[in-house]
């Protein structure tokens, strides 16, 4: 907070179990939380899934990495490296 740091976008291994908690504690303590899914994995597919579709449903957008990239360079402030 300190930083002006408002959202918060998550990457990582094990969707369903250390993605997922970490999401939950970010937007419990009231971030802007996104989920980029492409950057994301599990062992197990149908866990992976279903915490896309939890995280959607219930805490904020799931993403893919090429629309992040995408909506930076387009709103990439100059002097700024997207």
């Amino acid at each position: 907070r300190t930083n002006g740091i408002e959202s918060v976008l998550f990457t990582g291994v094990t969707t369903e179990c250390c993605v997922e908690s970490s999401i939950r504690e970010a937007f419990f303590r009231e971030y802007h939380v996104s989920l980029i899914e492409d950057c994301c994995a599990s062992d197990f597919p149908e866990s992976h899934a279903a915490t896309l579709v939890s995280v959607a449903r219930y805490f904020g957008p799931v993403l893919r990495s090429e629309d992040v990239m995408s909506e930076w360079r387009s709103n990439t402030a100059p002097g700024c490296v997207a």
